[in-house]
């Protein structure tokens, strides 16, 4: 068995992502993970009601095979977004919108997440609201609250 196949499993509804962590094992809601962005072989997954990202030593690409199923897209070489949780698609700056997050996505797969999303009936806004936090420009560090 893969290093892979050893951190993430289903569990038994088919709802969670599991990871062995050193000092006890990870168990997180597949349906309150907001996006996760890839940093060479570790991912930072962000979920609802969370103080800050977990982190994981997993490639996105796996993880992003692993979701695909249950409705996440990916929309940049670095995010994986959950497509039920987007609130909005921000043509001018390229985003997509998840609670206070702007999400980047990238122009190779611009029109794919335009069209994916139109036919789910999410909001094309040409500007960004007041009080999004635009990830392309932010390095995230330390505490966020998610929520």
């Amino acid at each position: 068995m893969n290093k892979e196949h050893q951190i993430l499993n289903k569990g038994y509804a088919g709802k969670k992502l599991h990871y062995n962590a050193k000092q006890a094992p990870v168990s997180i809601d597949i349906e309150k993970i907001l996006f996760i962005k890839g940093a060479g072989s570790y991912s930072d997954v962000f979920v609802e009601d969370r103080i800050k990202a977990v982190t994981i030593p997993c490639f996105l690409c796996f993880i992003e095979n692993y979701l695909k199923e249950d409705d996440f897209l990916r929309c940049h070489n670095s995010w994986v977004v959950n497509a039920r949780k987007i609130e909005t698609l921000c043509t001018k700056e390229k985003l997509v919108i998840i609670s206070k997050w702007g999400v980047p996505v990238s122009k190779m797969r611009w029109n794919l997440v335009k069209w994916v999303l139109a036919d789910k009936g999410i909001e094309i806004r040409n500007k960004l609201k007041p009080g999004i936090i635009n990830l392309r420009l932010t390095e995230i560090k330390g505490n966020h609250k998610i929520k």
